[in-house]
């Protein structure tokens, strides 16, 4: 370390020092939207979906993550699902989940 140490000192202080001057706030940034920032700006929780799927069951959990603050949502069939994966059952309660998504906000992805 210590033979590194001269050339690394000659590097930092070759470095042109540049002032940089920060005279106005940028137009693009809203500091009310950053403060309490809407849904497009706010956390997307990817939930697994397993066990029995039921449309009414996640229409109110969907409502129960825009509550919460959420963004939207990722539905993600996971292992342990017992409604079978892409029958018809699971596209009625994909299909209600994205509505009730839609609702609430402007992200729902289905995975």
């Amino acid at each position: 370390m210590k033979k590194y140490l001269p050339i690394l000192l000659l590097s930092v202080l070759s470095c042109k020092s540049e002032e940089i001057k920060y005279t106005t706030i940028p137009e693009r940034i809203d500091f009310r939207e950053f403060a309490n920032p809407s849904s497009k700006y706010r956390s997307v929780p990817f939930y697994s979906l397993n066990d029995l799927l039921d449309s009414a069951e996640l229409d109110r959990q969907v409502e129960e993550f825009a509550k919460g603050g959420y963004g939207g949502v990722y539905l993600h069939s996971r292992t342990g699902l017992l409604t079978e994966y892409l029958g018809t059952n699971w596209w009625k309660v994909m299909d209600a989940g994205f509505k009730s998504s839609s609702e609430n906000w402007h992200l729902c992805l289905v995975l």
